[in-house]
């Protein structure tokens, strides 16, 4: 086999992480968790530019562990199409 077959497992095998006792801590908790523990929120913010016109939009949403739910856009509770 050549050297250039191995190369790309070697570099895998440098690049994978070290296991650390606090961060195999940290997964054996979370995965413990029941899901609706593990809920919570975030903001995403976006700016388009183009054309002369810009475009900014607010979206908060949250994960309760199973699934994305929309709670506001630029501020204001999400429409049904939302």
């Amino acid at each position: 086999m050549s050297v250039l077959r191995l190369l790309p497992l070697a570099l895998l095998i440098a690049a994978a992480p070290v296991p650390t006792p606090l961060r195999d801590r940290l997964i054996a908790e979370a995965a413990a968790l029941p899901p609706e523990q593990l809920a919570f929120e975030r903001t995403t913010k976006s700016v388009r530019t183009g054309g002369g016109t810009t475009t900014r939009s607010n979206l908060v949403e949250r994960w309760d562990g199973n699934s994305w739910t929309l709670l506001s856009v630029a501020g204001a509770k999400p429409t049904a199409a939302e």
